[in-house]
């Protein structure tokens, strides 16, 4: 499970353990297609060869919930942080605790399909005849592996397929997100990510190490009780060491309120986002904030206004 798994395996073995121990009827996660592993689908785990099946990332879209059905209060999710925070909201909770165990992971973002459909042409797999697909896993953080019905594998390494493909086709709409680690989930995961002398994270294959953090006093319970089950096996950690190997996280946040202003200034609207204290975050990093405007502003702005900005610079104005 630990192999399997994205990180250390940490989400994989709560659902087991948490379908296991009747906390609750079914786990609501993420998996393959099995008529197209290159896609991610809804499913519902409820067994222990369930978690295992739905086990690692999936990098391309997909809503836990889907429409069909809805989230009852005996199951329990694993989401996106966004389908976290949309389920408190949908379900009228004042604390997560209150409705459903909800469990989320630090996101980066969520890149499109086209993407996946890119990479795997680039690695001579056949779409269409797609047999398996792994992100990640087998390893930590383990390798982009793809085969088809032909015979054709393909392999890269994550810092290659996340860092030079997928990542960059993050879907606009992540980039103004206040929250990539989960903060309204029970408990979030995180790859703790080994670190260079600098202190930033380098993705050397190694076993998988996760950060969990509690959110809440039954998501701690959770914790508690599936450690003294051999489940997981925790550690104290400071919280300074996670924000140093996660700084993507930490920059995004401290930053958005200046993306965000720029989209204003093109008259664009934006979300309502409240009690993530993004003013105060902003203040000591104004200069970064300043440049996140403007370049906000610029991807933003409606086609004739970047039309009449290049006009103004070719004139000298």
């Amino acid at each position: 499970m630990r192999a399997t798994g994205s990180s250390g395996g940490v989400l994989t073995a709560l659902a087991d353990y948490i379908v296991r121990t009747g906390k609750a009827t079914a786990v609501n996660a993420v998996g393959s297609s099995q008529s197209s592993p290159s896609r991610a689908v809804p499913v519902q785990i409820r067994s222990r060869e369930d978690a295992l099946a739905s086990a690692g990332s999936r990098y391309s879209p997909v809503a836990v919930i889907d429409g069909r059905r809805s989230l009852a209060s005996d199951q329990a999710l694993v989401g996106k942080p966004c389908e976290v925070s949309a389920a408190t909201r949908y379900l009228g909770l004042e604390r997560a605790e209150d409705g459903p165990i909800l469990l989320s992971f630090f996101c980066a973002g969520v890149p499109s399909q086209d993407s996946t459909t890119a990479l795997l042409t680039k690695l001579g797999v056949n779409v269409d005849r797609v047999r398996s697909l792994r992100y990640r896993g087998e390893g930590w953080p383990g390798s982009f592996v793809a085969s088809d019905a032909d015979g054709n594998t393909g392999r890269l390494s994550y810092e290659e397929s996340w860092g030079q493909h997928l990542g960059k086709t993050v879907q606009w709409r992540c980039k103004l997100c206040p929250d990539g680690t989960g903060e309204h989930a029970d408990i979030s995961v995180g790859d703790f990510w080994n670190a260079d002398d600098r202190g930033f994270p380098v993705f050397e294959n190694a076993e998988g190490n996760s950060v969990v953090i509690a959110r809440s006093a039954r998501g701690a319970q959770l914790l508690e009780e599936a450690a003294a089950a051999g489940v997981v096996v925790l550690a104290t950690l400071d919280l300074d060491r996670v924000a140093r190997i996660q700084p993507l996280q930490v920059k995004r946040k401290r930053e958005l309120a200046g993306r965000l202003l720029g989209r204003l200034l093109v008259g664009k609207k934006i979300p309502r986002y409240h009690g993530y204290h993004l003013l105060r975050l902003a203040g000591p990093f104004w200069r970064a904030n300043l440049a996140g405007a403007t370049g906000a502003a610029k991807r933003s702005a409606p086609q004739w206004m970047r039309r009449l900005a290049g006009r103004r610079a070719r004139d000298g104005g």
